[in-house]
């Protein structure tokens, strides 16, 4: 690994670690927040719950009692037996405010105003009890010298009149150590959890960043112009799919480069090819001109050299007009001169020119032609065109004394088949037979052409929404099926 890729790949680990802990620390913080006020809020409701039942609990026994007559009732039991459950201090007032009870115990203070209940008690406590009311508050008990929990509930006597009033303390600092255990609990849980996020956070981003890195490798191959190279990311996820984009990029890199190198070769070809097809006809034209001009020449064979240098002219006509049709075909600026075509009528014409090339080469013209009235849409010319193509190379590239079969037949399509039985066409030449420039046999050179025909060809089939099928085998000939819409 390079140091700079060992620069991202740290970079990558420390980001995706410190992400997750983050998340879980926010989040464990927010969740501890509201588990210790849910626990805080519990504690509390339980324990004014529980001296609310204790203060009525003692409300009730002290119903038939005369509080403020009856000075020898047993009080101290009362409170002995109250205080270990509520672990509270019992206060008891007769119903004019006097206090009759107290329990002394855990008592820091003992200036105790005597008959009434001095500053040591909260007031608003003993009225609200004394108007039959339940008060319940936390605040600092100046008696006990601590922060206590009071409830005061009113006593009633037999006639339901009030009689009394009954204040129960009882100190919070048990509620205080609990929260207190609970948030050191949470605390140990919180370290802990993050020790674990920690490590599972960073084995985690190591297995994230393994495949990234491998795909930054892997890109980097790419720009060194290594299209043959493939990640081996197997992962059903977005990263797997990221890695099979990136492998079929590469392939077709790699595809597209061989199609330009390949093309690039053509080209050249058909540079040197062009190059002696102009030459050839342009040296003979000069050679017949400067013998004319000599007067080298008979006047018997005179009209010979007209003849042979008109045929050099044509010759490098066609040449430019196929160089122009291909280049008008690849720009899509070939206007189509559409029209009902009698096919019938089209063929016997293609066929009555190809004829005489069939003769000059001693091959025979085997035509099953017969579909009257058939008509399809389409340029008459165009579509000439592309016949003549199909059967000049079927007879150029046909041994002398063979046969070319030319068969029709309707369906769906218009089906030409023209079958020859020349020399045929590699299968590796094949899927090339369709690029411009392209000769798969270098020995065709020998029989004239530019390798523009069948790229012509394609693109006439194309524009007039046709079909068309190659099959051939070497040395025994190739078959054309071509197909256009009726």
């Amino acid at each position: 690994m390079h140091d700079k890729e060992r620069i991202i790949h740290n970079k990558l680990i420390f980001k995706i670690t410190f992400g997750f802990i983050s998340i879980i620390l926010v989040s464990t913080i927010i969740l501890g927040f509201i588990s210790f006020q849910i626990f805080k809020d519990y504690m509390y409701k339980n324990k004014k719950n529980n001296m609310s039942m204790k203060a009525h609990q003692i409300s009730t026994m002290l119903m038939s009692h005369d509080i403020e007559k009856e000075t020898n009732f047993d009080y101290e039991s009362l409170s002995n037996y109250v205080e270990p459950l509520a672990n509270g201090r019992i206060w008891i007032s007769d119903k004019n405010g006097n206090l009759v009870f107290l329990s002394r115990k855990g008592c820091k203070n003992h200036m105790m105003a005597g008959g009434k209940m001095g500053a040591n008690l909260d007031n608003d406590a003993l009225t609200s009890a004394l108007k039959g009311n339940t008060f319940i508050k936390e605040s600092k008990n100046a008696y006990y010298d601590e922060n206590m929990l009071l409830v005061a509930e009113p006593i009633y006597n037999k006639n339901n009149e009030i009689n009394g009033a009954i204040l129960l303390f009882s100190p919070i600092q048990d509620l205080k150590e609990a929260q207190g255990k609970f948030l050191q609990y949470l605390t140990y849980a919180l370290i802990i959890e993050l020790m674990l996020a920690g490590i599972l956070s960073f084995y985690f981003s190591k297995f994230i960043t393994k495949p990234i890195l491998s795909m930054v490798n892997f890109s980097g191959e790419l720009i060194k112009g290594n299209y043959k190279v493939k990640n081996n990311i197997v992962q059903k996820d977005e990263i797997g799919l990221l890695a099979n984009s990136l492998n079929e990029l590469s392939k077709r890199l790699d595809d597209n480069v061989k199609v330009l190198m390949e093309e690039e070769s053509l080209r050249k070809e058909f540079v040197a090819n062009v190059s002696h097809e102009f030459r050839t006809p342009l040296t003979i034209l000069k050679g017949r001109l400067e013998s004319l001009i000599d007067g080298v020449i008979e006047d018997k064979n005179i009209q010979y050299n007209y003849e042979s240098m008109l045929k050099e002219v044509n010759r490098l006509s066609r040449m430019v007009n196929d160089l122009l049709d291909l280049s008008k075909l690849q720009n899509n600026k070939l206007q189509l001169n559409i029209e009902d075509i009698d096919v019938e009528l089209l063929l016997e014409e293609v066929l009555d020119n190809i004829s005489v090339l069939a003769k000059e080469a001693g091959i025979k013209l085997n035509a099953d032609i017969d579909i009257s009235s058939i008509t399809i849409k389409g340029d008459y010319d165009r579509l000439k065109q592309l016949l003549i193509i199909f059967l000049d190379n079927a007879v150029k590239y046909s041994p002398k004394g063979t046969y070319i079969d030319i068969k029709v037949s309707t369906g769906e399509y218009l089906n030409i088949l023209i079958k020859d039985h020349g020399y045929g066409i590699a299968e590796d030449d094949l899927k090339y037979i369709w690029q411009r420039f392209y000769k798969g046999d270098k020995s065709r050179t020998q029989k004239g052409g530019t390798g523009l025909g069948l790229a012509i060809a394609k693109h006439i089939i194309e524009l007039h929404k046709g079909k068309v099928q190659i099959q051939s085998n070497l040395k025994e000939g190739t078959t054309v099926i071509l197909s256009l819409p009726i």
